[in-house]
C-alpha cells in the first residue's frame, strides 16, 4: 500500500463512474467512516450525485470528493478524504488533499473552498491554509468545526 509517487488521482463525475466503482469507492468510505470511526450514519449523499470523486488504488485506499460552489457551501468543498488503515503512514492523507485542492481550482479557478473538519483534523487542515470560522459541533457523534481556505491561498502555490 505504500505505492510510489507516480500514483495520479483522476477526478470524475458521478455520472462518469461504473457501477463497479462506485461499490469500490463506497466501501472505502464506509469502512473508514462506519467502520473504523465507529459512526453509524449514512455516508452516500445526495452531494455524490452532483460531487467529483477522486481515488487511488484498485481496489481503492484513498479518496476525496469536490463539491462544487453552491452545493453544500456557497464556497466550493472538499470532504469523504479517507485512507485504508493499511495505507496510512504513507502521507496519501496529505496528497489526495492536495490533489483535492488542486481539483478545486482546475474546475472552478481560485475560489474559497470550505469544509467540515474533525476536531483532531484542525491542524491537518490548517497546514493546506484553512482556518477555523465556526464554534464546535456534532455531527454523527464526531466533534466537528467549519472551516475555510480563502481563495487568495490558491496565489503562488505550485499545483498539480
Amino acid at each position: 500500500m505504500a505505492s510510489t509517487e507516480s500514483e495520479t488521482l483522476h477526478f470524475r463525475a458521478f455520472n462518469e463512474l461504473s457501477p463497479a466503482e462506485i461499490q469500490a469507492y463506497y466501501a472505502l468510505r464506509q469502512r473508514v467512516f462506519v467502520f473504523d470511526q465507529n459512526s453509524v450514519y449514512i455516508d452516500a449523499d445526495a452531494y455524490d450525485l452532483v460531487s467529483f470523486h477522486g481515488w487511488v488504488g484498485s481496489p481503492p485506499f484513498a479518496c476525496a470528493r469536490v463539491l462544487p460552489p453552491g452545493t453544500q457551501y456557497r464556497a466550493a468543498s472538499i470532504g469523504r478524504i479517507a485512507v485504508a488503515p493499511e495505507a496510512r503512514g504513507h502521507q496519501w492523507a496529505r496528497r489526495i488533499t492536495r490533489a483535492a485542492l488542486d481539483e478545486v481550482y482546475r474546475r472552478f479557478g481560485p475560489t474559497d473552498v470550505q469544509i467540515l473538519a474533525q476536531n483532531y483534523l484542525l491542524r491537518f487542515y490548517a497546514d493546506f491554509g484553512f482556518e477555523v470560522i465556526s464554534e464546535p459541533l456534532m455531527e454523527d457523534g464526531i466533534r466537528h468545526r467549519q472551516m475555510l481556505r480563502p481563495a487568495e491561498a490558491f496565489h503562488g502555490e505550485r499545483l498539480g
